[in-house]
């Protein structure tokens, strides 16, 4: 009772275990807006891509061919040799991209690995291939949620400057008897066309860019209708400055 004893280790299998590979690669499919889609551990080499169900890494994208792609990894020997991955292209007619490099049905080249993750361009499918010694980006800071409202604090000071433009010239077209409902339906338009526009356009964002953008929109609306209500003042205060009336003629 108590003795500890200690299990005899085979120098054989002991040396096989330092030769064991590396961990686990990863395979992510990365969507038009750069996230991450999907992702395979790939825990043995070689990989093979493809929509056949056989596969290790089934894509369902109709321009991938039934066995389209082979991953193989060679590593590097720890003294300056570095690991070298090899892609072939199966029976495909669509070929892949690695990168800016081309490979054709049938085809295969090797890349030494620089220490950065490989981008694959299989049919209309982008994946990214990350092994265990590649540089991870630093963490990116989670901004609490006073730092976003934050951010809308310029963007509300010039909707707050539109409005105070839009009552004074309210206020100069407009006799006193009625000033009030005058400024209410000037008010009540610029916010209910700056809403539609930008709702348009984040819709429009959002079907073609898969981000609505809605911010970016009001600050683009914003900005624009300064631009617009100090332009439209222009040529009034240089006809009064120059005497030339005929400027007032003239409006946007």
């Amino acid at each position: 009772m108590g003795e500890v004893t200690h299990a005899n280790v085979d120098p054989v299998a002991h040396d096989s275990l330092a030769a064991a590979p590396p961990a686990a690669a990863l395979l992510e499919a990365i969507d038009r807006d750069g996230m991450v889609r999907q992702a395979w551990r790939l825990s043995h080499w070689p990989v093979t891509i493809g929509r056949g169900l056989d596969n290790d890494v089934v894509l369902t994208d109709s321009h991938v061919a039934a066995h389209h792609a082979v991953l193989d990894l060679v590593p590097g020997d720890g003294a300056g040799v570095a690991a070298r991955i090899t892609v072939r292209a199966g029976e495909t007619r669509n070929g892949l991209a690695v990168g800016r490099e081309r490979i054709v049905g049938g085809e295969a080249k090797s890349f030494d690995d620089a220490g950065r993750d490989l981008d694959l361009h299989i049919g209309r499918t982008t994946l990214r291939l990350r092994l265990p010694g590649h540089a991870l980006a630093p963490e990116q800071l989670l901004a609490p949620m006073v730092a976003v409202d934050r951010r809308w604090l310029p963007t509300l000071g010039l909707a707050l400057a539109v409005i105070v433009v839009v009552l004074f010239n309210t206020y100069l077209d407009n006799d006193p008897d009625g000033l009030g409902r005058a400024m209410g339906g000037a008010v009540l338009t610029a916010v209910s066309g700056g809403a539609i526009w930008c709702g348009f356009w984040a819709l429009l964002s959002k079907l073609f860019a898969r981000q609505s953008n809605f911010a970016w929109h009001v600050r683009v609306f914003v900005i624009a209708s300064l631009v617009m209500l100090a332009i439209s003042g222009l040529p009034p205060l240089i006809a009064f400055s120059l005497s030339w009336p005929g400027l007032t003629d003239f409006s946007f």
